[in-house]
């Protein structure tokens, strides 16, 4: 197909997307949805992670706002925001240096001087994660250190709309504060003592219409000292939640029992995905006579890639990492195995996560310079030494700089990368080169199949490549510091019912 011919295709699939009623799960084609993904935060290497969150419509909303690490996809914090109409959020991850001893580092913790209304309230002095989810009772196999929190990714949910004197709470007055934010954390106060539980104890969604999006997002990975700025939008995901009544609203202490699976569209339990393959449109749907996770598998199905495209530079004076994130790995990977039909509520993921290097998810890889050359063939993804070609991570970080190629330990062994700061990582390659790199998963392994027949092929994965160069000025002159971030371009591949 020509280049006219998939770029003609591809605006009529997105004409096409914008068009229909927003009956199931889709990447948004306008940055705004009631799902937003945010694919890497860090507070390693001298970085803080400043985030934002938009409401762009004139409604008040329920949002959930939830922090999980890089290597399993655990939680280290969560709440929920109640934005106005028009309302911007903001917060900054931060954390102590971790230089001097990187495994018994502080945990990372949310800094915000902003006056919206959060159940629970924000301390003046910064939240810190936890390792609560990860570590004493619910071990992973992995570390229990509160160092685990310093890097990982974020999530927003739109639960619903507020409406009534619970809008009015949230609303601001002429003085720029919300009216009443105390409301909104009596509403889900325990009743002690012989008092009554808030409203929204026992009846979450009073006062609460069902979600409608209108959210956009992003964040910037900051590091002072070196004076770089790394920034990417959020991925934005629509048609989370489609019923006519009721709401997603939920207590923030209930960790876990809003998640990325639990969407709803249907009365029946069907949840459906809206992808496009080379300018077609195709949906997909799942319901509960097949799987016992629909809505995971249905959001999964709307990021699944069969093919992770981008550039790097490793010439002398240019850092390259690639921040792939996986954010359904740690929900799928919760299921119990299934013997007697397979492990089906987990596919597409297949290895557990055990902080083993030699047991990921394997991928090819390959990549070329700006005059198509390759010098990295797919048969031999990683130069020595190994770890090997593998997804370990519910974040990976794959480091491109000529400086990582021959690291021998993986975890703490080495000091981080010098660009995300990132200590759990895999080196790719070490030539000083310069071009484009494509990453590939097997089509054989990794695949969903909804009730239809359709297949869809790869991982569900996000991400971005960052670049950082420092140049050096002659003469005495300023170092030159530049960065930038480019959002990974993407194959999907879905082979229908009717393919001959």
């Amino acid at each position: 197909m020509s280049h006219k011919m998939l770029a003609a295709s591809l605006s009529l699939a997105l004409g096409a997307l914008a068009s229909l009623p927003a009956e199931a799960i889709h990447l948004s084609t306008d940055g705004r949805g009631q799902v937003l993904i945010y694919p890497y935060y860090t507070v390693n290497g001298g970085n803080a992670t400043l985030i934002s969150v938009v409401n762009t419509t004139e409604e008040v909303k329920a949002l959930r706002v939830r922090f999980r690490e890089a290597m399993n996809g655990q939680e280290v914090w969560q709440f929920n925001l109640y934005l106005g109409p028009l309302d911007v959020w903001t917060g900054a991850l931060t954390g102590a240096s971790e230089a001097l001893d990187p495994i018994h580092a502080a945990a990372a913790a949310l800094q915000t001087s902003d006056r919206s209304c959060t159940v629970p309230q924000m301390p003046a002095e910064g939240q810190a994660f936890n390792n609560f989810e990860y570590a004493f009772n619910n071990d992973d196999g992995g570390p229990y250190e509160d160092s685990r929190t310093r890097a990982g990714y974020i999530e927003i949910i739109e639960m619903g709309r507020l409406t009534g004197e619970f809008a009015a709470a949230v609303t601001r007055t002429e003085a720029g504060l919300p009216a009443n934010c105390q409301r909104l954390v009596d509403a889900w106060h325990p009743g002690t003592q012989g008092q009554a539980n808030g409203v929204w104890v026992d009846h979450p969604d009073d006062g609460l219409l069902p979600p409608n999006g209108g959210l956009y997002g992003g964040a910037e990975i900051v590091d002072v000292a070196n004076g770089t700025n790394l920034s990417y939008s959020a991925e934005a995901i629509d048609g989370f939640y489609m019923l006519s009544s009721g709401s997603l609203h939920d207590s923030p202490e209930s960790w876990e029992q809003l998640n990325l699976g639990s969407a709803r569209m249907s009365d029946d339990g069907t949840v459906s995905a809206y992808v496009i393959d080379d300018g077609e449109l195709i949906r997909l749907d799942f319901d509960e006579s097949m799987s016992d996770a629909p809505g995971l598998k249905a959001i999964s199905a709307v990021l699944m890639r069969e093919w992770v495209y981008n550039e790097f530079d490793s010439n002398p004076g240019f850092t390259t990492e690639w921040v792939l994130t996986f954010p359904t790995r740690g929900l799928h990977l919760r299921y119990p195995t299934r013997p007697d039909i397979g492990d089906d509520d987990r596919e597409p993921f297949y290895v557990p996560y055990d902080y083993d290097i030699e047991i990921g998810e394997p991928y090819t890889y390959q990549a070329v310079d700006r005059e198509a050359q390759v010098f990295m063939p797919v048969s031999n993804p990683l130069r020595p030494p190994q770890p090997g070609s593998r997804i370990v991570l519910s974040v990976t970080v794959l480091s491109l700089n000529p400086e990582d190629a021959y690291r021998s330990v993986w975890r703490y062994g080495n000091p981080p990368t010098v660009l995300l700061g990132a200590y759990d990582t895999f080196p790719v390659f070490s030539l000083g080169l310069v071009g484009t790199a494509q990453l590939g998963f097997e089509r054989s392994r990794y695949q969903l199949q909804d009730r239809n027949g359709h297949i869809i092929y790869g991982l569900p994965v996000l991400g971005f490549s960052a670049i950082r160069a420092t140049l050096e000025g002659g003469s005495g002159s300023a170092l030159a510091n530049f960065s930038v971030t480019h959002r990974h371009h993407m194959k999907t591949t879905v082979e229908t019912a009717d393919t001959p």
